[in-house]
């Protein structure tokens, strides 16, 4: 079962959610706060998964019930598609220059040097004209381990 992070009682405030974790382990190993500080709400592997990717989001909580919206994913330029892992590149960096003991760190790195490396002339093109899902979704589908910022604490 995973976690997630919402801000301390938040029940019905829309987008509340703070941060999310993959398992219990996790959350107690990556945590920088106080419980005390937030409402934590157990969910399973596969909501955890569908926000991660990207495929959902989670809009707002109800004592240990979360409501999600679907995510719709469109890049139909390079120039977009750029941009977008331009600035994911730049949280990762940001979050990679603040937290030099996380046990994620590598595992960020990995994903960060595979953003860094994307052709966006390969992924959209005459043969392909637009890319319909996150880059996080796009990542996994290609064997590489993705991670949503909602995932650095």
């Amino acid at each position: 079962m995973a976690v997630f992070v919402f801000g301390k009682n938040s029940d019905g405030v829309a987008n509340s959610i703070y941060r999310i974790a993959e398992s219990q382990e996790v959350y107690d190993t990556e945590k920088n706060f106080s419980d005390d500080l937030y409402d934590l709400v157990t969910v399973s592997d596969a909501d955890f998964n569908s926000v991660k990717l990207g495929l959902k989001h989670p809009i707002n909580k109800t004592g240990s019930n979360v409501t999600y919206a679907e995510n719709i994913y469109s890049y139909d330029s390079q120039e977009d598609l750029s941009e977008e892992i331009s600035n994911k590149i730049n949280n990762l960096n940001d979050w990679l220059e603040s937290n030099t003991t996380s046990s994620l760190r590598a595992s960020v790195e990995t994903y960060k040097n595979y953003l860094n490396g994307l052709d966006v002339t390969t992924i959209i093109n005459d043969a392909n004209p637009e890319l319909n899902k996150s880059l996080e979704q796009y990542a996994e589908d290609n064997g590489v381990t993705a991670f949503s910022f909602l995932q650095l604490f």
